[in-house]
């Protein structure tokens, strides 16, 4: 899915009318750009699609799981060098890096295991747990309270076991992006 805005002469003509699209259309055109060549290439010219770069991202990480670092970075710098060529390639690394970094972000950020459905089993629990302690304190139903609490337990290591799991799922997540950035940065900065 490539992001093309299409400058004036080429917009539908519903939305020609409007000077509010013909600025943003502007605006996201940069300066140097403008100079260098002619308006109606530029969105061609500078915009990447970011799909082969998440394709490679996800290769990467597959490749990686399964046969090792060197034969999977050696797979991701062959996708880049054949599908794109010179400057091109230049560019795949800097999105790759951009998008390793904010996936590395956005797990640091927004997989922590008690963000999601963990707080709530957790939260959950206690408070089942605390209405078991008041069921063992009554004489009628402190078998009841007993089963109930058992069952707490049990649940617990059921959460201790899935939230152990996430993490270190996360962990190796992060870290393999962190690889992708270092092969992308090392790419970038000494190119083969």
């Amino acid at each position: 899915m490539k992001t093309y805005i299409p400058m004036r002469g080429q917009l539908p003509e519903k939305l020609m009318g409007t000077i509010y699209e013909r600025k943003i259309i502007e605006r996201s055109i940069r300066p140097n750009d403008r100079k260098e060549i002619g308006r109606s290439a530029v969105m061609a010219r500078w915009v990447m699609n970011t799909e082969p770069i998440e394709t490679a991202i996800e290769k990467y990480v597959h490749e990686r799981m399964v046969q090792g670092k060197q034969r999977a970075s050696e797979h991701f710098l062959a996708y880049a060098y054949l599908k794109y060529g010179g400057d091109e390639v230049r560019e795949f690394m800097k999105k790759a890096v951009g998008l390793s970094r904010y996936y590395i972000n956005f797990l640091t950020a927004m997989e922590n295991p008690f963000r999601g459905p963990e707080l709530f089993w957790l939260a959950s629990m206690l408070l089942v747990g605390i209405f078991s302690c008041y069921l063992m304190g009554l004489d009628d139903l402190r078998l009841l309270g007993i089963m109930v609490f058992s069952g707490i337990v049990v649940h617990a290591g059921a959460l201790i076991i899935a939230v152990a799991k996430k993490w270190s799922q996360t962990g190796v997540m992060i870290a393999i992006y962190r690889e992708i950035a270092e092969i992308a940065e090392h790419e970038v900065s000494d190119p083969a």
